[in-house]
């Protein structure tokens, strides 16, 4: 991430990054309704890649 920072700050120099987040499992962290701390009150279906008019489940917390 870091590289990817400094590359964006040498191409925009007024950037600042305000928050950061590494995120292993992707599909938990897609599709979430946050509120304004941070916690998810609901979801939002995802298309599936494989089919364009099927979504995919998305898991409870």
């Amino acid at each position: 991430m870091h590289a990817f920072e400094a590359h964006l700050s040498r191409r925009l120099p007024h950037l600042t990054v305000a928050d950061r987040s590494v995120v292993l499992r992707t599909l938990k962290h897609m599709g979430r309704l946050l509120d304004h701390d941070g916690h998810c009150i609901g979801v939002v279906p995802l298309r599936h890649p494989h089919g364009p008019g099927r979504t995919t489940a998305v898991s409870a917390l």
